[in-house]
C-alpha cells in the first residue's frame, strides 16, 4: 500500500497486516490448565478486527496524523493505542525510558 510505502520512506513503518474474517477465529481460554477451545471470535459484536498498523511516532498527535490518512480511517473506525516496550531493549539514547515511542493503530470495520 502506497500510505505504508510513504511511512517507510519516513522511517515510522514498523507492520501491517489484514486480518483474516472472523469466519476464520478460534478463542482460546485456559481454566484449570484445560484448554477450552471454540469456533468464532471471542465477542459477538457488528464490528470486528480488520488489521493493524505499527507505527513509530514521537507522540499521539503524530498518530492521529497517520491514522487519519489510512484507507480504513474512511469507511470504519481506528483505534490508536500505545504499545508498551517488554523488551528491554531499549535505545535509551533515542528513546528514554517513559516515552511512548511506538503505537498500534487497529482498524474496525462493521
Amino acid at each position: 500500500m502506497a500510505i505504508c510505502d510513504q511511512l517507510a520512506e519516513q522511517v515510522k513503518f514498523v507492520a501491517a497486516s489484514p486480518m483474516h474474517s472472523v469466519a476464520a477465529a478460534i478463542s482460546l481460554r485456559v481454566r484449570d490448565g484445560k484448554r477450552l477451545i471454540t469456533d468464532g471470535p471471542f465477542a459477538e459484536t457488528t464490528e470486528q478486527l480488520g488489521g493493524y498498523y505499527i507505527i513509530d511516532v514521537h507522540n499521539l498527535d503524530e498518530a492521529i496524523a497517520v491514522a487519519s490518512r489510512l484507507p480504513p480511517a474512511k469507511k470504519g473506525t481506528v483505534e490508536i493505542r500505545p504499545i508498551s516496550d517488554v523488551s528491554g531493549r531499549r535505545n535509551r539514547e533515542k528513546n528514554p525510558p517513559g516515552n511512548v515511542d511506538s503505537r498500534s493503530v487497529q482498524t474496525t470495520t462493521r
